[in-house]
C-alpha cells in the first residue's frame, strides 16, 4: 500500500481528516486498535504514544517511525511481518 492509499485507510477509520500532508505525518496519540493496517506504510510517521494493541500489522511499514510510548501490547499474537527500523533516543533521566 503506498502512503495515498495508507491516507485513505486513515481517513475510512476517522483517524485522520482532509487532504493528505506533505512531509511527516502527525499521529501522535491515534487510537488504531483492532485497525486493519495491512501493508500499510506509516514510514516516517510520529506515531508517539499511538493505541495500536490488536492492530493487524502484517507487512505494515514503520521504518523511521517514532512510536515512543505506543501500545503494541499483544504485539507478539498478531499476524506480524512489521518492516520496522525504530531509531532509540537516549533520554535524560531527571530525578
Amino acid at each position: 500500500m503506498n502512503k495515498k492509499e495508507t491516507w485513505k485507510r486513515l481517513v475510512d477509520l476517522g483517524v485522520v481528516k482532509g487532504k493528505m500532508p506533505r512531509g511527516k505525518w502527525d499521529l501522535i496519540g491515534a487510537y488504531l486498535s483492532t485497525a486493519d493496517l495491512i501493508s500499510a506504510n506509516l514510514s516516517e510517521a510520529n506515531l508517539t504514544g499511538a493505541k495500536l494493541s490488536h492492530a493487524d500489522l502484517y507487512h505494515a511499514d514503520f521504518s523511521r517511525a517514532d512510536l515512543t510510548g505506543a501500545d503494541l501490547s499483544t504485539f507478539g499474537d498478531i499476524r506480524c511481518d512489521i518492516r520496522c527500523r525504530v531509531y532509540t533516543i537516549d533520554i535524560p533521566l531527571q530525578i
